[in-house]
């Protein structure tokens, strides 16, 4: 038997494919996590980028049901708001809170 139609090469080829995936998706998945950390660390940044969707959401709701149920939305900003500050407080992310009202201070 040749060793290109042996199942132990065949083997090999697929735990060396596997293992190549593995490596990559972990790569992918440290860099969005440190995108993440990074829009985590501000909240201008968290919620400039959260609050549009949020609109749209809204807005789609109450073009779709109406009013009545667009109150049920509601809730959602709740959860989302806690669902922040609960991954900040998982990875550790401190929020780096800015000085502007220091600053403006100093020009006056």
């Amino acid at each position: 038997m040749d060793l290109a139609e042996s199942p132990a090469s065949v083997w090999l080829g697929a735990e060396l494919v596997r293992a190549a995936i593995v490596m990559r998706l972990s790569d992918v998945g440290s860099w969005a996590r440190r995108q993440l950390c990074k829009l985590l660390i501000s909240e201008f940044r968290t919620w400039g980028v959260l609050v549009p969707i949020l609109v749209l959401a809204f807005s789609d709701v109450i073009k779709s049901e109406g009013w009545g149920v667009a109150v049920f939305t509601i809730p959602t900003v709740v959860v989302i708001y806690e669902g922040v500050a609960w991954l900040r407080k998982r990875w550790g992310v401190h929020v780096r809170h800015s000085d502007r009202s220091d600053r403006s201070d100093e020009d006056a």
